[in-house]
């Protein structure tokens, strides 16, 4: 596998990037978990979405909520990183622990979601031990 980047900017529409790179030959796209895709209600996010349904590419989402058009969701779960830097809070502020005694916390697993739809509209198979850790996504149109 490999992957090709292309950078936008916040100001810039993000179409000419993606269609340079379906010019490549790229095989899918991925949404990436930065601001410019969420956005003004995912305008970006949406639209990538749409590009990838429009020239039927499967779409990767690496955010933490499901946008339509996109095949599988990785990303973290941000209420549970909030109650990991709590704890840390808490040690700090009420336990007297100074930061740099207390070890970096992190989410050990990754929330995973899937779109049955877009899979089936693109021909993919899910296979089996991934649907024993992924949820089915409640799409965001």
């Amino acid at each position: 596998m490999s992957i090709i980047a292309k950078q936008v900017k916040k100001s810039d529409p993000f179409l000419p990037a993606a269609t340079e790179l379906l010019e490549t030959g790229i095989d899918s796209l991925g949404l990436p978990l930065d601001s410019y895709y969420g956005l003004r209600n995912d305008e970006a996010g949406r639209a990538l979405s749409k590009f990838a349904r429009e020239n039927k590419l499967p779409l990767f989402g690496f955010i933490n909520h499901p946008i339509a058009g996109g095949v599988l969701y990785i990303g973290p779960d941000f209420k549970h990183i909030g109650e990991l830097s709590g704890q840390q809070a808490v040690m700090i502020l009420k336990q007297g622990k100074r930061p740099e005694e207390l070890p970096v916390l992190r989410q050990k697993e990754l929330d995973v979601y899937y779109d049955p739809e877009a899979l089936e509209r693109l021909g993919i198979v899910f296979p089996e031990s991934l649907s024993k850790v992924a949820k089915r996504a409640e799409i965001i149109d």
